[in-house]
């Protein structure tokens, strides 16, 4: 069994050794997606499953899937779809297409 990462510890000790503007980005992204969390976020937290895991399983990055679920990056239509699969929900319910043909988190 994999030992559990403490991020929050972690993000802390990063942060230390940051500059002070950097930690004040990291309090607002932060309280950004506290404040107004996606519907990815929703779902996945309602399955209680972390963030982490979800990015294996997409065989994607944690950053990556991170950009995702903070409606950062848009997806293409495959991509969209493969989350939705492994969130267990129709991809159209937590995804918005746009113009470009591609998908943002909602």
């Amino acid at each position: 069994m994999k030992k559990k990462v403490d991020y929050q510890k972690r993000n802390s000790q990063v942060a230390a050794n940051r500059t002070q503007s950097w930690k004040q980005a990291l309090v607002r992204g932060k309280l950004d997606a506290r404040l107004n969390p996606s519907k990815i976020y929703s779902v996945r937290a309602n399955k209680k499953a972390a963030q982490i895991d979800v990015a294996k399983a997409l065989n994607m990055s944690l950053s990556t899937f991170g950009a995702i679920e903070r409606k950062k990056r848009q997806v293409p239509e495959h991509t969209a779809k493969k989350i939705g699969q492994v969130l267990g929900v129709k991809f159209d319910s937590i995804f918005k297409k746009l113009d470009n043909s591609k998908y943002l988190a909602l």
